[in-house]
């Protein structure tokens, strides 16, 4: 199945699979949580105290965009304002931001660092605004209660955020994702999303914004479908997901995304099929990391992204100008993929990814009857072992099987086959099974 394609440079987002999300502000300070003013009732005014000393002055991008390439990430999300109202660039819209002592522009460092690079960059904004008087906050999910001093205005609000998003298209080169966030109110604006698109024309727009929601066709006007945690009410967890332009998002922390002084991290396992899981399905995958106070990434985190990028760096091609392949394989935890195009040579590269431990070495593609040319497993370049016959406990038909894995040197792992064919598999109607070759 292939997506829709959006056209007017948008396109990039079906290619660069693999991205890094970045929830750095202010609330780095107290080190728990990024939404530490709402979910331990900080009153507004003693929220602002706490984070006064945040002034990241030395913050230097480059070690992350080392970091993201290593991890074979090509682009990148920062939050530039999140519910806390605090703004990472220098807005001429409030003072609260990250110039107000006379430091650098800390966006402006980063988009200038990406595009020397080829990054695309991507910038988060929290609809939700816990700072300014105008936003509606009544207590509703990630909403503080009405706090004194509060004059509610959706149209005052609005104006407000809509200049500064025009503030984040017009100052820091090309913009090549708007990440929206907490839509609370649920307010719908095209004006808003034209004048993103007018003024960057590449730039998706994911659906946490002003879009019409009733409109059918906004998946194919560069709206990307958000998956946050592997959870989004509005999607199914049918195949025909992967028609959309959807992107899964999850953190490191399984606690948190912002930085964490005691985080609990997820297990790389469970990152690397949680990752495999949702690229099978066809979509991009945003991964978190949460700096400190200084911008600087947790050495813990670090690593796992590095040890992370090795796995990915040798199994990237199963995702790489591919298409999932439905119907072909009756295994559970066992996807195909199929390169776009023949190769050179007019051969057929597939791509097995093995999402559920292997319980033993040997791997029954059922109701697969092909012979590949050959069988190489891309976790260690090693070329495997395969049979295509008749297995005791099915004797109906031959099927191919990959054998002598080696699943406990490879524990833990998610492992990937290519096989190379000289003919495409083509799924039967009639026998609801593969063609023989």
């Amino acid at each position: 199945m292939i997506k829709q394609e959006f056209g007017d440079g948008r396109d990039w987002f079906l290619e660069h699979r693999f991205g890094l999300f970045v929830h750095w502000g202010p609330y780095a300070m107290p080190g728990w949580h990024e939404q530490i003013q709402q979910r331990m009732g900080i009153k507004r005014d003693d929220y602002a105290r706490q984070i006064a000393r945040f002034d990241p002055v030395d913050f230097d991008p480059e070690p992350w965009l080392d970091l993201m390439q290593q991890a074979g990430m090509t682009y990148i999300v920062i939050t530039t304002k999140h519910h806390d109202g605090f703004c990472m660039w220098d807005s001429k819209r409030t003072d609260f931001k990250v110039t107000r002592n006379g430091g650098p522009d800390a966006l402006k460092t980063l988009a200038d660092a990406c595009h020397a690079r080829g990054i695309k960059l991507g910038l988060y904004y929290s609809v939700v605004d816990w700072k300014h008087p105008a936003y509606p906050n009544q207590g509703r999910h990630h909403e503080l209660p009405l706090q004194d001093g509060d004059t509610p205005d959706e149209n005052v609000y609005l104006s407000y955020l809509k200049e500064q998003i025009r503030e984040l298209c017009t100052g820091y080169g090309d913009v090549s994702y708007i990440w929206w966030d907490m839509n609370v109110p649920q307010w719908e604006d095209e004006s808003i999303h034209a004048m993103i698109r007018e003024l960057q024309p590449g730039c998706v727009i994911n659906d946490r914004g002003f879009h019409d929601r009733d409109a059918v066709d906004h998946w194919q006007q560069g709206i990307i479908a958000t998956r946050e945690r592997d959870y989004n009410p509005a999607l199914g967890e049918t195949d025909d997901v992967i028609k959309l332009p959807t992107e899964s998002c999850d953190s490191l922390d399984a606690l948190s995304w912002g930085y964490k002084t005691d985080a609990d991290y997820y297990s790389l396992a469970y990152l690397k099929r949680n990752i495999a899981e949702n690229m099978v399905r066809g979509n991009n995958y945003l991964l978190n990391v949460g700096p400190d106070a200084k911008g600087i990434i947790p050495p813990q985190q670090v690593d796992m992204l590095r040890q992370i990028g090795d796995w990915y760096e040798k199994i990237k091609a199963c995702f790489t100008n591919t298409t999932p392949v439905t119907g072909m394989i009756e295994k559970p935890g066992v996807s195909l993929m199929q390169a776009n195009e023949p190769t050179a040579d007019g051969e057929y590269e597939y791509y097995v990814i093995v999402t559920e431990p292997l319980n033993c070495r040997g791997l029954q593609l059922r109701p697969i009857d092909a012979s590949p040319l050959w069988v190489k497993l891309l976790n260690t370049s090693e070329y495997m072992q395969w049979a295509r016959d008749i297995v005791p406990n099915d004797v109906t038909h031959p099927y191919l099987r990959i054998r002598e894995i080696p699943v406990d040197e490879m524990a833990g792992d998610v492992l990937v086959f290519k096989m190379l064919f000289a003919k495409p598999l083509e799924v039967s109607t009639q026998m609801n099974t593969v063609e023989k070759i």
